[in-house]
C-alpha cells in the first residue's frame, strides 16, 4: 500500500470514489463541487490511498493558520474496499503526518450519521457541535486533541500497517479562519 499526494490527473479516480460513496448513500447529496475544490486547493494537502497501483480512498488534510489546529476532509474509500480496514488506515495515516504544535492544540473534522461511530471507535474523537444544512443532512463536529501520545500512537500503527508514505509530504496552512459549523460540511 501507498500513501501519494493527489494530481490533478486523479481526479476521474476520486469522482468514482465520491461517486460510489454517494450510490451507496454513505454520504450526502450536494457536496461533489466541494470535494472536487477540496481536492484542487493546494492550502489543502490530499492523498490518495493506493493498493496494488489501484486508487482505493483519499482524504485531505491542513493546518490552520496557527498551527493550533489540523482538519481532516472528505476521507473517503470506494464502496469495493469498505470493510477491509483501509478507512483507518488513511485516517491513522494522515494523523501521522500531524506535528504537535506549542500549547494546546487540536484535530478537527465533520462527520455524517454514517460514520461518526467510525472516528469514535478509531482513534477516540469526541463530539462537539451538530448541525443541520438546508438539504436536511445532519453533521457531527468531532474533535481530538493532538497530543505525543496520539502522534506516537498513530506512527506506530501506521508503521504496522506497512504503508509506504511519499516521501517529501508537508501539510500546508490554510490562510483562512478556523473551520467552524456552518463554514464546512466536508465528510472526515
Amino acid at each position: 500500500m501507498r500513501l501519494r499526494q493527489y494530481q490533478s490527473s486523479d481526479l476521474p479516480a476520486c469522482l468514482e470514489i465520491y461517486r460510489e460513496n454517494l450510490k451507496q448513500e454513505s454520504i450526502p447529496d450536494k457536496y461533489e463541487h466541494e470535494f472536487v475544490s477540496t481536492l484542487e486547493d493546494r492550502s489543502i494537502l490530499s492523498l490518495l490511498l493506493e493498493d496494488s497501483g489501484e486508487i482505493v480512498g483519499c482524504g485531505s488534510v491542513c493546518y490552520e493558520e496557527n498551527y493550533q489546529q489540523a482538519n481532516l476532509s472528505f476521507g473517503l474509500i470506494h464502496p469495493s474496499h469498505q470493510r477491509r480496514g483501509y478507512g483507518s488506515k488513511l485516517l491513522v495515516a494522515r494523523i501521522s503526518l500531524l506535528s504537535e504544535a506549542d500549547g494546546e492544540s487540536t484535530v478537527t473534522l465533520c462527520a455524517t450519521e454514517n460514520s461518526v461511530g467510525f472516528y469514535g471507535r478509531v482513534v477516540g474523537f469526541g463530539e462537539y457541535a451538530r448541525e443541520t444544512d438546508e438539504y436536511g443532512n445532519n453533521f457531527y463536529w468531532l474533535y481530538l486533541p493532538l497530543n505525543k501520545q496520539l502522534l506516537l500512537q498513530s506512527q506506530e500503527a501506521l508503521h504496522e500497517t506497512g504503508i509506504e508514505i511519499q516521501p517529501g509530504l508537508q501539510i500546508p496552512i490554510q490562510r483562512e479562519q478556523a473551520v467552524t459549523p456552518k463554514s464546512d460540511r466536508a465528510g472526515g
